[in-house]
């Protein structure tokens, strides 16, 4: 499981069960919440480093743009 990922940007994106993460020097903040033990599988970062994937349990794969 990857469960955390650095963008091009310096942002951490952090799974923590069903909690997305993100920590930059300027803050912290949390991207999402799911709901139904939707637990977060893995997180990616497109190279650019503006968007950002996050698989769930069930298969799904929900993308971001921060």
């Amino acid at each position: 499981m990857n469960l955390l990922d650095w963008s091009s940007k310096g942002v951490l994106a952090i799974g923590l069960a069903e909690k997305v993460y993100l920590y930059s020097p300027k803050q912290i903040s949390e991207l999402c919440i799911q709901e139904n033990d939707n637990y977060i599988c893995s997180l990616n970062f497109h190279p650019q480093g503006s968007l950002l994937s996050v698989g769930l349990c069930n298969g799904k794969t929900q993308i971001y743009d921060i």
